[in-house]
């Protein structure tokens, strides 16, 4: 009996976080990393899930934002970057009640070769709540490494400057010489953007579908899949949009767990909510 009543409140004090997924303690905050080892200059994707009863929502930034300030604190430390930015569909939800949120720690912070430890706070209304640690490697390819040319090809960082900026084509020319780079995913990504910004939706559908259809375990994988139901509206192909954000929000939920993302954030968006690249979407 009394193991019985122990398990039933170890299940009371959790959140599901959706199939796959860790159980998250109420009021607690769990990191991910999307790549334990990651080469130099290719992003450091961290994911944050909330359960809280009094915090509503992670901010899409670090620093103080809305009523909340969220914190990474990085072993060794690192120097902060100036002017950096959220990523895109964060950045479109910032004002929403999203309990999981995508970070580009590249975005943020100046981050060296080495061996890194990081964890996040947050704290809101007196209450602050830290994440466990998690580990990552960042490695300099030397000369005759494969990854070595293609590194050395990417002039613009941090990433969100491919978002408007094709600039020398940094990322449009890596995809074709190096196609199989660690890098190659994120350049598909940011293609998609650069060219839906651009109004070539056409081709940025072709880039969106590359990162789906090459690399479905990558944490911007929903990301490109919004970025497909904001292109298919935009060429007037509404149906298609429809029947593709309803396969979005029941692959991945639709919210039904109590978490909500930036996607599902977007996806579920009310009349008149600015989309990703500044147009209005249309009530459905």
């Amino acid at each position: 009996m009394k193991r019985l009543q122990v398990v039933l409140f170890a299940i009371s004090a959790c959140v599901a976080l959706g199939p796959g997924r860790q159980l998250l303690a109420a009021d607690a905050l769990l990191l991910t990393v999307d790549a334990a080892q990651v080469l130099h200059k290719e992003p450091v994707l961290v994911t944050l899930d909330l359960a809280s009863s009094s915090i509503r929502a992670l901010p899409a930034k670090p620093g103080k934002s809305d009523g909340s300030t969220l914190r990474f604190e990085v072993e060794p430390a690192v120097q902060p970057r100036t002017k950096g930015r959220p990523l895109p569909l964060e950045a479109a939800s910032a004002t929403g009640a999203v309990t999981r949120r995508n970070y580009d720690l590249l975005e943020w912070y100046v981050i060296p070769d080495g061996e890194f430890s990081v964890r996040a706070v947050l704290e809101h209304g007196g209450k602050a709540l830290t994440s466990g640690t998690v580990a990552f490697t960042v490695r300099a390819p030397t000369k005759g490494d494969p990854e070595h040319d293609s590194v050395g090809r990417m002039h613009h960082l941090p990433w969100t400057n491919y978002d408007t900026n094709k600039y020398c084509g940094d990322t449009f020319d890596l995809v074709k010489r190096w196609p199989r780079s660690r890098l190659a995913k994120y350049c598909h990504y940011w293609n998609g953007r650069f060219l839906q910004n651009n109004n070539e939706h056409g081709d940025a559908i072709a880039s969106y579908r590359l990162v789906i259809d090459k690399y479905s375990r990558f944490a911007l994988t929903d990301d490109a899949e919004f970025g497909i139901v904001e292109c298919l509206r935009a060429m007037g192909r509404t149906d298609e949009a429809k029947k593709h954000k309803a396969a979005i929000l029941e692959r991945y939920g639709a919210g039904n767990d109590g978490t909500y993302s930036a996607v599902h954030f977007l996806c579920r968006g009310s009349a008149g909510r600015a989309t990703t690249t500044g147009a209005v979407m249309a009530s459905e």
